[in-house]
């Protein structure tokens, strides 16, 4: 019986190694047939679903036919679940998970497969970092018209459902990113409402000017009666569209280059052209957040306010003087 175990794992093995070659080679179709083979023989090896997965992911970007590529997809998918369930602390059979997702249009489960594959990774991995980023820019990027065909409850149901499947430390996180009060949250559910509501509230607000109220309150309510504002969902969504488009015409050897000039990369010439992009763009992102920071202007305000009333006093003590 061990002589006969020992034959099965050689044959695995290598099947395993054909596949590996022919992947390498960029032949994905032949890759898949070994990885299939390799599996035959060994149902219960994580690592040869794993390959197979990727390889389907190929497969499938590389279909003419637009319309036959979720097939390729959603095989890669079964196969990357089915290398979590079978080795569930390997980082790389959730990255795989989450490369399926991804392709998938599954966008709120690729981000959690490609946390997860962090947690496990030591050290972690700025491709998996790049692909969050991503597609949260994907759950984000979307049109008015789409939104327009949502009421607002199911536009909060589906922003719920979407917060919900992170972790307390990843909404903690991304409450701290839009700079949201988070004193009065002790649950999981707490949390998920605040963004909830920062993306979609309940109650439309008073129109008011964004920028200017936030130094001066009441007095621009005044001044500004017909101003709307924003939430800052909206103001975000308009700059990452803004952005976006500024960005779309650039070659992945442009946006390298802007990327290292920036300080967001290295050298890791893994990153694909979306990768990239993404990570480009919400480099520009926090910095518009933190450019346009309202309590950057309360300061600024105040300062003026300080100012003005130290120069009328100057100028008081001068007449004083002189006369």
């Amino acid at each position: 019986l061990k002589a006969m175990a020992s034959a099965k794992s050689d044959l695995a093995q290598k099947a395993k190694q054909r596949g590996n070659a022919a992947f390498e080679e960029k032949n994905f179709e032949k890759a898949v047939e070994e990885f299939s083979a390799a599996i035959r023989v060994d149902p219960h090896d994580a690592v040869f679903f794993s390959n197979r997965s990727a390889a389907y992911v190929e497969v499938g970007l590389a279909e003419p036919d637009l319309a036959k590529r979720p097939n390729w997809f959603s095989k890669a998918l079964a196969d990357g679940e089915q290398a979590t369930q079978l080795k569930p602390d390997w980082w790389k059979s959730w990255s795989r998970r989450g490369k399926a997702e991804y392709e998938l249009g599954r966008l709120e489960d690729c981000i959690v497969s490609y946390n997860k594959a962090l947690s496990l990774k030591p050290g972690g991995d700025p491709h998996f970092e790049a692909m969050i980023v991503s597609a949260r820019q994907g759950l984000n990027d979307c049109t008015a018209t789409d939104m327009a065909k949502l009421s607002p409850e199911q536009l909060q149901e589906k922003l719920r459902s979407g917060y919900g499947k992170l972790s307390l430390e990843e909404l903690q996180e991304e409450c701290k990113k839009s700079k949201l009060t988070t004193k009065k949250c002790k649950r999981k559910e707490d949390y998920v409402e605040i963004l909830v509501q920062a993306d979609c509230p309940s109650e439309p607000k008073k129109p008011t000017s964004q920028a200017f109220c936030s130094c001066f309150g009441s007095m621009c309510r005044k001044v500004f009666p017909t101003a709307v504002k924003r939430t800052e969902g909206e103001r975000l969504l308009q700059r990452r569209q803004r952005v976006a488009k500024k960005y779309s015409g650039y070659s992945a050897k442009q946006l390298r280059k802007k990327a290292k000039q920036n300080g967001l990369i290295d050298d890791q010439p893994d990153l694909d052209r979306d990768a990239l992009f993404a990570l480009v763009i919400q480099h520009e992102i926090d910095r518009y957040q933190s450019r346009w920071d309202p309590a950057k202007f309360h300061k600024v305000g105040i300062f003026c306010v300080v100012f003005c009333i130290l120069c009328v006093f100057l100028v008081m003590v001068v007449l004083i003087v002189m006369q």
